[in-house]
């Protein structure tokens, strides 16, 4: 549903909502990418805002190569970091990271 979604907003078919990018998954990756983004899956596919949005594995490269996303999120271990143009605005429990990065998207 997210690929299709990006898809047509790529071939400019579709000129609002979220644009997702991501890392490849390397040996650095310690956040788990995949779940993050299933349970995020329906604020990132109703969300109307035309930002771009940053789901990264490491917390090593993650805000430097997605430094021009409005927003990003990445952890590891017990923690997660959510930054806005490459710059770290929270450092969150993995636990509470969803919801905080939910209300980071609605404050936009």
């Amino acid at each position: 549903m997210i690929a299709g979604k990006q898809i047509l907003k790529s071939m400019g078919y579709n000129k609002c909502g979220i644009e997702i990018i991501s890392c490849p998954m390397c040996s650095r990756s310690v956040f788990d990418v995949k779940t993050f983004l299933n349970k995020s899956q329906d604020i990132l596919l109703t969300t109307k805002k035309n930002i771009t949005v940053a789901i990264m594995g490491c917390p090593v490269n993650g805000p430097g190569e997605a430094k021009k996303a409005d927003l990003g999120i990445t952890g590891a271990g017990k923690y997660a970091v959510i930054f806005k143009k490459g710059v770290i605005i929270k450092k969150i429990l993995i636990e509470n990271s969803f919801l905080a990065f939910k209300r980071e998207i609605e404050k936009i």
